[in-house]
């Protein structure tokens, strides 16, 4: 891969590969449902062709090879290609189904992206919505999680450019319709500290006037915008 533009392109089109339609969880499943499928002719390929392993073995040595193999991949890429630790990235749109979201110019086929992408990696998100299209997505909640420690931020457009931090994992979940950060609100008990984006202590009440403000409760830190 002599050209730089296509191994990019190839490394962004195998990660959306592997985290949608040749996500683990889907291919076992789909392996699961043919085996049922084919279970019957096989118990009759197996009276009348006698072998020294049941399909039962066969089918259990295919799952345990791709799960070997899916892990691999990653791995492969990052020290191929030499780019970053392979970070985990779930993508829930489950209630955007009408959106057509794409990573770096790919389109995801599915309605949730469970995979990896590589940390110091730039990642461009976008969203795009059908004619006529009266809600759709207008922002983001990202969750970044590291060393258990969950830091929660606001991205208040449908599309938007980011470096793929080095964490235990990224989640992106989209606002629908009007954008809200209801979904991030901490629990009752926890008391909250505000702080505008110079880290100065606003105190515990929520501030009145409008802008970004980093709000602290427990081990949530959260981006919000009033």
């Amino acid at each position: 891969m002599a050209i730089p533009e296509y191994q990019e392109y190839f490394i962004d089109k195998t990660m959306v590969a592997l985290g949608t339609n040749f996500n683990k969880d889907n291919v076992l499943s789909q392996i699961a449902e043919n085996a049922n499928r084919l279970s019957t002719e096989m118990t009759a390929h197996r009276e009348l062709y006698p072998t020294e392993t049941t399909f039962e073995t066969n089918l259990d040595i295919l799952k345990r090879w791709y799960e070997r193999r899916y892990d691999f991949m990653y791995t492969h890429i990052a020290d191929f290609f030499h780019t970053g630790i392979p970070v985990k990235l779930d993508i829930d749109l489950a209630n955007a189904t009408d959106a057509t979201v794409s990573l770096n110019g790919i389109p995801l086929v599915s309605d949730s992206f469970d995979g990896k992408w590589s940390a110091g990696r730039a990642l461009a998100v976008t969203a795009e919505h059908p004619d006529g299209a009266t809600t759709g997505i207008n922002g983001w909640e990202m969750t970044v999680t590291k060393n258990g420690e969950e830091t929660v931020s606001v991205i208040p457009t449908k599309g938007f450019e980011m470096t793929m931090p080095e964490a235990d994992s990224v989640k992106l979940v989209p606002f629908i319709g009007a954008l809200s950060v209801e979904g991030i609100e901490a629990p009752e008990s926890a008391t909250a500290q505000w702080y505008d984006l110079q880290g100065r202590y606003l105190g515990n009440r929520k501030p009145a006037a409008g802008g970004i403000y980093i709000r602290k409760a427990g081990n949530r830190v959260s981006k919000v915008i009033l």
